[in-house]
């Protein structure tokens, strides 16, 4: 039985307009089955999903500053 959560890593980039670059690390012994991207926009509280495209969160607003996150989800379903 699996007992040791995914590790994982973000590292995000200065963003463009209305994306946010980003390099993730993922790993576990029972491999990475799903990621869930989300944000929410610095000072909110409500997290929303993202759309990710091309190592980048896509779909913000300019000027604006944002919090991300990612979730991953092991083989054995531990996130």
């Amino acid at each position: 039985m699996d007992k040791i959560n995914p590790s994982i890593s973000i590292t995000a980039g200065t963003g463009t307009t209305n994306s946010i670059p980003v390099t993730i690390t993922a790993s576990d012994t029972n491999g990475i089955t799903n990621y869930k991207y989300e944000y929410k926009e610095n000072g909110t509280s409500e997290w929303k999903t993202s759309t990710f495209s091309n190592n980048s969160y896509t779909g913000l607003s300019d000027c604006k500053t944002y919090d991300l996150k990612v979730t991953v989800t092991d083989g054995a379903g531990r996130t």
